[in-house]
């Protein structure tokens, strides 16, 4: 559905859907330790060029912020 409003946000639905399920997975495989000592992700390659291909665009559309509030 978003592709016929506007391609480019499918591209950003896709790249953000696929951040979310790699961080949940990371959640998931860590268990308990993830909310005690935080988490550090990793992303491929693929991702990573996926996220830089839509990252004006995002910028652009919402105000970037650090995830931690500074």
């Amino acid at each position: 559905m978003t592709a016929l409003v506007d391609p480019q946000e499918a591209n950003i639905e896709r790249a953000g859907f696929a951040v979310l399920g790699v961080v949940i997975k990371a959640i998931e495989d860590a268990g308990a330790v993830a909310g005690a000592n935080g988490l550090n992700v990793t992303l491929d390659a693929q991702l990573v060029a996926d996220i830089k291909a839509i990252a004006p665009a995002v910028k652009g559309a919402v105000p970037v912020t650090s995830a931690q509030g500074t």
